[in-house]
């Protein structure tokens, strides 16, 4: 029989084949959080989490689509690219540039070559 036992769980994602974990992605029951916890995710969260705004467009247009607070997505007439943009593509707050833009992970460069070839 296997058994399972772990003290805890990171929930995050993998930048360049490495976990990572931010108070973006960070989970847990409010019941277990503690007094430290709390007090950093009020201060943090709402500088860097949350602010970031999705929108879709005909064309990407630097001229007009340079919101530091979106990341823009051209609409595409091939529904499986826009399955995996929409899937396992993330747009979060740069810290270097100070503004949105999409973090692509692994899946998102697997599934875009799987459905390409199907």
């Amino acid at each position: 029989m296997f058994e399972r036992s772990f003290s805890h769980l990171d929930p995050g994602i993998y930048l360049n084949g490495l976990p990572s974990v931010d108070s973006c992605s960070w989970k847990a029951p409010w019941s277990e959080v503690t007094r430290q916890q709390e007090r950093y995710l009020r201060s943090r969260y709402s500088l860097f989490c949350g602010i970031c705004k999705i929108q879709r467009v005909l064309r990407l247009d630097l001229k007009h689509h340079n919101r530091p607070d979106t990341c823009y997505v051209a609409h595409s007439p091939n529904p499986k690219e826009m399955t995996c943009r929409d899937r396992f593509s993330i747009c979060r707050f740069k810290r270097q540039s100070r503004s949105c833009a999409f973090n692509k992970r692994t899946p998102y460069d697997i599934c875009e070559k799987w459905l390409s070839h199907k």
